[in-house]
Formats: structure tokens, C-alpha cells, sequence
């Protein structure tokens, strides 16, 4: 079954997180560059890595539902390679072929979708950092290609503040034939990080493209946040949004981006609140994004249990 027929059966979970969790722990230390994608090459961390991928596929097997298992590859850009320390390794290629051989050990199922993440080029909380649309087609193109020849089922675009940036995006991402999504982070006035209303957004990418997302998410604020600004973005906003990557803590994103704490919430507690804002508005591809672990995945997919 495609990535994007399991999407119309019905709920789909992603992970939870990866790069924030893994960023702090006790034994790892990411490459200022890439972050994470570095860890495949030293077999101690990507042994670490790997137990974090396979602790939320388990969950999504036992809760018999589809998962998106991502690569990461977020800070894998063409610029931040070429200054990392594994500029002579092909980074995306390779992470891509870490979480497919992961997938594959889940012998007892085959919905498993490997996703390659995007990010942009700056702070994903700081919409003054990003990229005019036609530079970020030029920088992301290279980027998608490398991750569509890899073998991804599906190219994700994530913690979006910026619509510019976002439009050069969608660009690089159309142009290689694969189902893609953007998920921008947003503020309960429903608008992008940079004040773009987010139905304006929506429209405008979908629009100028041939072939649209397959859909819109939000990721990185917490679900309550993601309500509001529901309530106020409008019926075609509502409709072209599908999936919810939550954050566990409510706090504003510049307050997020000063907080030397990772803020985290009980995973049952979290759980109904995705459920309430997911019922409202119809979201099925659903997950966790910062403070969140394998038991806030677990606590998601039973909450949803008998639901289609």
C-alpha cells in the first residue's frame, strides 16, 4: 500500500521525537553541522539511534497502525554537509538506508513509509533567518534529489517558520515526483512564524504548484496551540491540514527557543489532547515533536484504539 492510500484509510502515526532527545543525552554529541545524521557512522551512537527508532516502530506494530520512521536528515542541506566532518560521505544516502534496514527488521508488517526530512536553512524559530523562495528552491533541490534516489517514500519539509521559504520548498520537493508534505510551526492567531496567515500560506503554495502537497501539518507546538489556531484559520485551511507532530510543552517559541530545559507532560495527558484537537479537525498523520518519547507515541496510538 503507498504512503498516500494509507493516509486515505486512515490514521497514520509518525514518531516521536529524535533530534531533541537524542540531543541530550548524556553520551552523545551531535556534529554542529548535520546534528544526528552523524551518528550512523559511529557504530556506539547509531546503535543508540537505532533503539530510539525501533522503541516507536514497536509501538505502531503493537498498536497495528502505519508509521512514517524518519531519516535524519532535517539539518542534512547541501551547505551544512559540505562544512561537516562527513562532507566526503553521502549523508543523505546513507541515513536513509540506516532507517530502511531498521524497517526491515519488522518482519510481521509492511506499513513502514520512510520519510526524508527537510528543514530550513536558519533557526525553525526564527523567520527572520530563512530563505527568499527562489534561493530555497536552489539550496533544497539538491537535497530532495539525494534523498528521492534513495528510496524515500515520502519527503517531509519540517518546522517551517517562514512561507518564502517554504514556497522554495515545495518547489524542490514537486520536481522529483515524490508525495511531499511542509509542516509549519505557527502561533494560535493562526499565523506562520513570520505573520503569514496560515490559510494564505496554504493557498499560495497550493496554487503556484502543478502537483500539491499531498497535505499540510503543524509541528513543534502543543496541541492546545494548534487548536486555536485552527479555530481561526478558516474551512480551507482546515481541510489541507492533516497531521500534527505535538510538542509537549505550551510555550511560546521564542520562550522554546531560550529554554535551556527540555519541558515535557505526562504521555496520557497529551494523548487526549491530541485526540480532541485530531477529532475536531479531522488529523490523521499524528506523532510527537519535542519533549516526547516512545511512551507518548504509545499513549497517542491507544487513545486512538477502534478508531478507524
Amino acid at each position: 500500500m503507498s504512503f498516500e492510500r494509507a493516509l486515505a484509510s486512515g490514521l497514520v502515526l509518525t514518531e516521536g521525537s529524535v533530534y531533541e532527545r537524542l540531543r541530550r543525552h548524556p553520551g552523545i554529541a551531535y556534529d554542529e553541522h548535520i546534528a544526528h545524521a552523524g551518528l550512523i557512522y559511529d557504530p556506539r551512537t547509531a546503535k543508540i539511534l537505532g533503539d530510539v527508532h525501533r522503541g516507536y516502530i514497536g509501538e505502531a506494530v503493537r498498536a497495528e497502525r502505519p508509521m512514517i520512521v524518519s531519516a535524519g536528515t532535517w539539518r542534512a542541506n547541501r551547505e551544512r554537509v559540505a562544512l561537516s566532518r562527513f562532507a566526503d560521505r553521502d549523508v543523505n544516502q546513507d541515513a536513509v538506508a540506516f532507517v530502511r534496514a531498521i524497517c526491515r527488521e519488522e518482519v510481521s508488517t509492511s506499513k513502514l513509509y520512510v520519510a526524508g526530512p527537510l528543514g530550513p536553512r536558519g533557526d525553525a524559530y526564527r523567520p527572520d533567518a530563512s530563505l527568499s523562495r527562489d534561493a530555497a528552491r536552489e539550496l533544497h533541490a539538491w537535497q530532495a534529489d539525494k534523498l528521492a534516489s534513495a528510496g524515500v517514500d515520502v519527503l517531509v519539509a519540517l518546522t517551517l517558520p517562514a512561507v518564502q521559504e517554504a514556497r522554495g520548498l515545495a518547489h524542490a520537493m514537486e520536481a522529483t515526483g515524490l508525495p511531499y508534505l511542509l509542516s509549519f510551526v505557527v502561533r494560535d492567531d493562526g499565523t506562520v512564524l513570520d505573520g503569514t496567515p496560515l490559510a494564505e500560506a496554504i493557498d499560495t503554495i497550493d496554487q503556484e504548484r502543478v502537483r500539491a502537497p499531498v497535505g499540510y501539518a503543524v509541528n513543534c507546538v502543543h496541541p492546545t496551540v494548534l487548536a486555536r489556531a485552527l479555530d481561526v484559520a478558516g474551512e480551507r485551511a482546515v481541510a489541507r491540514v492533516i497531521g500534527h507532530r505535538a510538542n509537549t510543552s505550551t510555550l511560546r517559541p521564542e520562550e522554546l527557543d531560550d529554554s535551556a530545559e527540555l519541558i515535557t507532560q505526562p504521555p496520557d495527558i497529551l494523548a487526549n489532547e491530541v485526540h480532541e484537537v485530531a477529532t475536531k479537525y479531522g488529523l490523521k498523520l499524528l506523532g510527537g515533536c519535542c519533549g516526547t518519547g516512545t511512551e507518548h507515541i504509545a499513549a497517542i496510538a491507544r487513545r486512538f484504539e477502534g478508531n478507524a
